[in-house]
C-alpha cells in the first residue's frame, strides 16, 4: 500500500513538473512575440520591419517607433489627408467640394501629426515620406544622417536650411510648403532632384549647374 501510495505521489510530481515545463515554454514564446511586434493605431508591425507604410487616424502608439532596430523606409500620411488626396484623383466639382465636406467632419478628430519627435531615434531611416502632415519643425529630420528620399509636400515646414549639407540626400519633394529659400540645398553633395510649386529662373540655373534637377509644377 505504501509503494502504491509512494509511486503515485512521484507520477503526481513528474506530471507538475512536466505542466509547468509546458507553461514555462508557452509563457516564453508569448513573450517573444509580445518582444518582437508593436501595435500603432490599431494595427501590428514586426519590431524587425524595415518597410512600414501607415495612415493613422491617432498616434496611439507612435512611442514604440523607437523600438525599431532595421527600419528603413517609413510612409506615414495622416488619414483624413489621405482620403481628401483620394477624393481629389478621382472627382470632378461639384461633388468633390462636398465630399470634402463629409471627410473634414467625418474624420474631425483625426491626428494631423503636428510633431515629429517620436522618429528622434530612427536614425537609420533611408526614404521618409510625411506628406500632409502639419509639423513644422526639422530638426528631427536633420538627424537622419543616412535619409536619402524625403517627402515633406503639403506640411507645414518653412525653413529647410537644417538640411544644408545633408550627405545622402538624393530627392526631396517640398511641393505646397512655405519654403521660399532653397539655397541650402546647393550644399547637399549627392542631390539630384527637388520637386517643388515654382521657382525663379536664376534659382533654376544655379541648381543645374550643380547637376541638380528641378521640377517644378506651376501654379
Amino acid at each position: 500500500m505504501k509503494a502504491d501510495t509512494k509511486k503515485r505521489i512521484i507520477t503526481g510530481a513528474l506530471i507538475l513538473t512536466a505542466l509547468l515545463a509546458m507553461f514555462f515554454v508557452i509563457n516564453t514564446a508569448m513573450n517573444a512575440v509580445v518582444r518582437t511586434t508593436v501595435v500603432i493605431d490599431g494595427q501590428t508591425f514586426g519590431l524587425t520591419d524595415r518597410t512600414v507604410e501607415l495612415y493613422p487616424l491617432t498616434t496611439d502608439g507612435f512611442e514604440h517607433f523607437a523600438e525599431f532596430e532595421r527600419l528603413e523606409e517609413l510612409k506615414i500620411v495622416p488619414m483624413a489627408y489621405q482620403l481628401k488626396e483620394n477624393a481629389r484623383n478621382e472627382l470632378a466639382e461639384p461633388g468633390l467640394t462636398r465630399e470634402i465636406q463629409r471627410i473634414d467632419e467625418e474624420f474631425a478628430d483625426c491626428t494631423d501629426i503636428s510633431d515629429v519627435n517620436f522618429l528622434r531615434n530612427n536614425t537609420n531611416l533611408r526614404i521618409l515620406d510625411l506628406h500632409g502632415c502639419a509639423f513644422s519643425d526639422m530638426t528631427v529630420i536633420a538627424q537622419m544622417k543616412g535619409l536619402e528620399e524625403l517627402n515633406i509636400s503639403d506640411t507645414a515646414v518653412t525653413d529647410i536650411s537644417l538640411l544644408g549639407g545633408s550627405a545622402a540626400l538624393v530627392k526631396l519633394d517640398i511641393r505646397g510648403t512655405g519654403i521660399d529659400d532653397i539655397a541650402p540645398l546647393l550644399a547637399c553633395p549627392q542631390l539630384a532632384q527637388i520637386r517643388l510649386d515654382s521657382v525663379d529662373d536664376s534659382t533654376l540655373k544655379q541648381f543645374e549647374e550643380h547637376g541638380i534637377t528641378i521640377i517644378c509644377d506651376e501654379k
